[in-house]
């Protein structure tokens, strides 16, 4: 009977679900061109003990790599069970906006807030691809909601929040700027009070429990306390980092971004590829009318939004110097559930008015959101289709051979899909080329060229390469070449396969 009521009262939530799952497992990603062919490949490593904690960002996310492995130890390995830890944690964000929705302001704002994080372009393309982006939006939402519960409840939610934290940096190091919101409104409760109330003093403890356990593990497998600290550090702090690293620290970036503008300001109407659809128009609209109106409930979640986003702007990847935040759209993930909440509130707020002009208003603005963001999404997963339609026919063409054994020479990247796509048993017989290939060791072997775009523009990896895959030998045979589809650069390059006897 319980299971019964609880589906009755929460059936539009569970609609909202069904609604959100259909849609990403429709516009499907999957492995594409990022970090996540690391992320895989570190996982696979975990499960045959061969886990390597390298001096790079990425590889030391552990509730990345480690909950992708225990999926592939249960389900086992395929492109498909390599995103269900995105997807999960997508669809919990859905479950999670609509509860903080319902706790700050009202049910009708929770519904609202699930129904439009069900069809963000941003939510529903990263569900699916294989990258900490969503699972840290939906942790760090999680930890505000205990953050917020434990002003009515148990001093328990506090020890919660601070915990949930700790796991979400353990995805990605980001997610320790939510602090830039906890610590002011915490302030803003002792100046208020008058007191200091040592129950927040849990959300510190919570975090540093899971931040020490890590660094003890760090400083067993590598000697160093602060090895997470100091990679960072070193890849992202530095004075030469976005050179030496190719990070993107320019100040249009996100302004440009948000609302799909040119460099003069004009909407941008031939570009397809927009992560936001045209949420962020409304979204400042609903803010500055929220302020006006003095909508008090609402300030905690407008401040949530700009002091993330503010950082991730104009704040620094050091401690000790100025070094800009590393920019990409999907690092904006963080303010995706303060934002979609703003904007929810204000369109309930709409759906009290006695006008009926206004109260349509809301559902048209909802409709408007729908179209365009489906819109958008379709040709964000045209794109990325296309990124990776190579790989798959490498893949299929390979696969053709019966009890296929022969080594096969590419680009890490390649090498990366390619071992995903046989589920690892082609780990064995995948090298990737490098400084330390040598040429006469190619033999009875394949070669595959101009794979990716680094093959092309990608100046570091071209000079890695040995001089035969640059000018390459007579004696290799021409085997085939893959016509991708001709999307934006995917059309620039074919890669070629080759039989070296």
């Amino acid at each position: 009977m319980k299971i019964k009521k609880i589906f009755r009262k929460n059936i539009w939530l569970i609609l909202i679900l069904i609604f959100a799952l259909f849609l990403r497992l429709y516009f499907f990603v999957g492995l594409n061109w990022s970090d996540d062919v690391g992320y895989v490949n570190d996982a696979y490593r975990v499960l045959k003990n061969e886990y390597i904690f390298a001096k790079y960002p990425p590889s030391l996310r552990t509730m990345m790599i480690y909950p992708l492995a225990f999926i592939f130890f249960i389900f086992g390995i395929s492109n498909y069970t390599a995103t269900l830890y995105p997807l999960l944690t997508s669809i919990g964000g859905i479950v999670i906006i609509f509860f903080l929705g319902k706790t700050i302001f009202d049910y009708r704002t929770g519904l609202i807030a699930a129904l439009l994080l069900s069809f963000f372009p941003l939510d529903v393309i990263y569900a699916t691809w294989i990258m900490p982006d969503v699972p840290i939006a939906f942790l760090m939402g999680v930890s505000v909601y205990f953050f917020l519960k434990a002003n009515k409840k148990s001093n328990i939610y506090y020890l919660i929040s601070g915990l949930v934290l700790g796991i979400a940096y353990l995805v990605k190091e980001t997610a320790i700027i939510l602090f830039l919101f906890y610590i002011p409104v915490i302030l803003y409760k002792f100046v208020k009070k008058k007191k200091i109330d040592l129950r927040f003093s849990y959300i510190l403890f919570g975090f540093l429990i899971i931040f020490v356990l890590e660094s003890l593990f760090l400083f067993v497998k590598t000697g160093d306390f602060l090895f997470r600290y100091h990679t960072s550090s070193w890849y992202f702090g530095t004075e030469d980092a976005p050179q030496k690293h190719g990070l993107n620290v320019d100040l249009k970036y996100y302004p440009l971004g948000l609302f799909n503008l040119n460099p003069n300001l004009t909407f941008n109407q031939n570009k397809y590829m927009v992560n936001y659809g045209l949420f962020y128009y409304f979204v400042i609209l609903a803010m500055f009318f929220l302020i006006f109106k003095r909508e008090k409930k609402s300030y905690i979640v407008i401040f949530w939004f700009l002091i993330l986003f503010f950082y991730l702007e104009f704040g620094s990847s050091s401690i000790t110097h100025y070094a800009p935040v590393h920019k990409l759209y999907r690092h904006l993930t963080v303010i995706t559930i303060p934002a979609v909440l703003s904007l929810s509130y204000f369109l309930s707020i709409n759906f009290n008015s006695k006008k009926l002009f206004v109260n349509l208003s809301s559902i048209l603005i909802i409709f408007f959101l729908f179209a365009s963001s489906i819109f958008y999404i379709y040709y964000q997963d045209v794109y990325l289709d296309a990124a990776s339609y190579d790989m798959r026919e490498l893949y299929t063409y390979f696969k053709s051979f019966d009890n296929f054994k022969n080594k096969i020479y590419t680009d890490g990247g390649t090498v990366g899909h390619l071992k995903l796509y046989s589920s690892f048993l082609w780990d064995n017989i995948l090298i990737p080329i490098g400084e330390y290939t040598n040429c006469t060791d190619i033999k009875n072997s394949y070669v595959i060229i101009n794979a990716t775009r680094g093959w092309i523009e990608y100046e570091p990896m071209i000079s890695s390469f040995p001089e035969c895959f640059k000018k390459l030998p007579k004696n290799w045979n021409f085997i085939k070449e893959i016509s991708g589809p001709e999307i934006d650069v995917y059309s620039r390059y074919n890669p070629k396969i080759y039989y070296v006897p």
